[in-house]
């Protein structure tokens, strides 16, 4: 029995070495994907203020048409 046993130990082995050599390449690249994933939310909040401050812009031009319109008028 104890020499089934080895022998299961020796075809499971390499398997073994395998499975844990790809879980540390899963490892490795999945910590190479994280940086990688807060660029690009650091882009997209960029965009995002971007994107804000040309509606706050556009908003302005229109009150600074108005006050202009409203001294006109007066």
């Amino acid at each position: 029995e104890f020499i089934e046993i080895r022998k299961s130990i020796r075809k499971t082995t390499p398997n073994i070495i395998a499975l844990i050599n790809e879980i540390e390449n899963l490892i490795s690249e999945a910590k190479s994907l994280i940086p990688k994933a807060e660029v690009e939310l650091h882009l997209q909040r960029y965009d995002n203020v971007k994107k804000l401050i040309n509606e706050i812009e556009s908003i302005l031009a229109e009150i600074n048409e108005k006050l202009e319109e409203l001294k006109e008028d007066m």
